[in-house]
């Protein structure tokens, strides 16, 4: 018998060691692509939104415009004087006094808390108490939305929220950008 340098044995053998090598590498690939596939169809976006700014009927909202729930992993307010605070409603008491004209209602937000997707959560808005002079709006609203509204926009105070997904992906987002994935 004389030595071939690659007899059809061996030829049969690299060729289906090339075919289960590519094999795995387009498997691999495919999984890269449903996991990312994964990851983009539950995509939080958290946003704080001033609704009907300079109207009686102002609202300060956080709205999930993304697709899948946003679990509240923190919160801060932090004012200019570095003064920080461990929700909305403890800087929101410091800053208008019980014997202040602004009669306002909350919902609080706090770590752990989830906010589904579509959902607006309203953070402030004004209370219609007895005194209203119309329902829904209290005497001087307007000048009440507009103080209640410049405290909630002052371009130095720094509201925080860090979020994460379903697959525990995290962002980041304040009152003056984008989330920002962490």
């Amino acid at each position: 018998m004389s030595k071939k340098l690659l007899s059809n044995e061996l030829l049969i053998g690299i060729a289906a060691m090339i075919i289960s090598l590519s094999t795995l590498l387009v498997f691999a690939y495919q999984t890269h692509l449903i996991r990312k596939q994964q990851f983009r169809s539950v995509y939080p976006h958290l946003n704080l939104i001033h609704m009907n700014s300079g109207s009686a009927d102002y609202q300060f909202v956080l709205r999930n415009q993304g697709i899948g729930p946003a679990f509240i992993t923190a919160l801060k307010v932090k004012e200019p004087n570095g003064k920080t605070y461990d929700n909305l409603v403890q800087y929101m008491r410091h800053k208008i006094a019980k014997k202040d004209s602004i009669r306002w209602k909350y919902s609080d937000l706090s770590i752990g808390a989830l906010v589904q997707e579509k959902e607006e959560v309203i953070l402030f808005e004004l209370f219609d108490g007895e005194d209203s002079v119309s329902p829904g709006h209290q005497k001087n609203a307007l000048q009440a939305a507009n103080k209640l509204r410049q405290i909630l926009t002052n371009d130095s105070l720094q509201i925080t929220i860090s979020y994460k997904s379903i697959y525990e992906e995290s962002w980041t987002i304040n009152n003056s950008s984008m989330p920002i994935k962490n």
